[in-house]
């Protein structure tokens, strides 16, 4: 067996297991949220919506001045500026794509920090013409404003990337991305 062959056995194992992971997460009922996480939620679509569009205004008006980026690693990136410095090639549409949304926000109870999670994919255009895609779980932690607007905090992956080809990359990201706001029952 070629190390070519072990690639692409090992490639199609992680295709097959993030599509289970996929299958699994999105069979599961959607949580109700609270006006405060629908909020959250809105605003974390918001905020990948600006990175899509390549918006690098939209992407710093979510930032928060002391926010910090890829919290889980040693080399974290700190503050507001050096954020949009670092990411201007991926905002900007370089080489490298990164997709995600929302799927849990948890607001605490003060109503001033909340959570965000969900999937994400990252896409590479590599220099040989092949494209690279790359899969896992983001987490944000948002702080409320003075403004009552929430703004990024703290930002990072929840979950090491997992190498997948398109389809496995499309299927992760099929996980529902919908605010299913929590309903007011009574009588009137």
């Amino acid at each position: 067996m070629t190390t070519t062959d072990r690639m692409h056995i090992r490639l199609l194992c992680n295709a097959v297991l993030a599509l289970a992971l996929t299958l699994m997460l999105s069979a599961l009922p959607a949580a109700a949220m609270s006006e405060l996480e629908c909020q959250v939620f809105e605003r974390e679509r918001a905020f990948a919506q600006s990175v899509a569009d390549h918006d690098q205004g939209a992407f710093a008006s979510f930032l928060h001045p002391n926010t910090v980026f890829n919290m889980a690693d040693p080399k974290a990136i700190h503050g507001k500026q050096a954020v949009i410095e670092a990411w201007s090639k991926i905002v900007d549409g370089g080489p490298m794509s990164l997709r995600w949304h929302p799927q849990h926000v948890h607001v605490s109870g003060d109503g001033k920090l909340a959570s965000s999670s969900g999937p994400f994919v990252i896409r590479l255009n590599q220099e040989d013409g092949s494209t690279r895609y790359r899969i896992g779980r983001f987490l944000s932690i948002w702080q409320r404003g003075e403004d009552g607007q929430w703004y990024v905090a703290m930002d990072g992956s929840a979950s090491p990337p997992t190498d997948v080809d398109a389809a496995g990359a499309e299927a992760h990201m099929r996980i529902p991305a919908e605010c299913q706001a929590e309903s007011s029952t009574g009588t009137d």
